[in-house]
């Protein structure tokens, strides 16, 4: 059973499930699980671009693959909007890093959502669109703001050693830690407006 939980946890299909785990997750408030998101596709982005990394393909490459990659697995869920959505806004900026272009990431979401409302007015209108697109905008504009409040009383690199400016990978990891549950406060505070 545990093959079908996790085919419909990454893949949005969970027709493998037996009935009685349906009702379960209905009950307990948690079949959102088994619909793919933008979330899906935004982690697949990163582990594909973690994993391109490590390969040392090159960075034009690797920028202009993973949108192509990407498609791939939207397609393979059954393409819901959301993920579409995701994967025209992560496609547009990758392929404007693989170009070389300079790209403003504020500026890649509103050309995605520009493109989407052209090929369809309509979805103007839906709440998905229109959630999925100020989630993602809240998160770029205040993360600026978030990281010079972070940023604010602390001294300078210059002023310390040099080899405390090479920091060890608890302090990466710690940072990294920092930098999520910041992302993930900015999304909620953009969710509210």
């Amino acid at each position: 059973q545990d093959q079908f939980v996790l085919a419909g946890m990454t893949l949005g299909l969970y027709r493998g499930m037996d009935r009685a785990q349906k009702e379960m997750y209905l009950r307990a408030g948690e079949l959102h699980l088994f619909a793919v998101s933008g979330l899906n596709v935004a982690i697949l982005f990163s582990i594909l671009l973690v994993l391109l990394t490590a390969c040392r393909v090159p960075f034009a490459a690797r920028y202009l693959t993973i949108p192509v990659l990407l498609l791939g697995y939207t397609l393979a869920t059954g393409a819901p909007p959301s993920a579409l959505r995701a994967w025209f806004m992560l496609s547009v900026w990758s392929v404007g890093r693989g170009l070389r272009l300079p790209t403003q990431p504020v500026n890649t979401v509103l050309l995605a959502a520009l493109v989407l409302l052209a090929l369809n007015p309509l979805t103007l209108f839906q709440a998905g669109f229109l959630y999925s697109f100020l989630a993602v905008l809240a998160i770029l504009l205040g993360w600026r703001g978030a990281q010079r409040l972070l940023a604010w009383g602390q001294a300078p690199d210059e002023w310390g050693p040099f080899r405390a400016r090479q920091p060890s990978w608890p302090t990466r990891a710690g940072r990294l830690a920092l930098g999520t549950g910041r992302a993930m406060l900015i999304f909620w505070l953009g969710r509210g407006l």
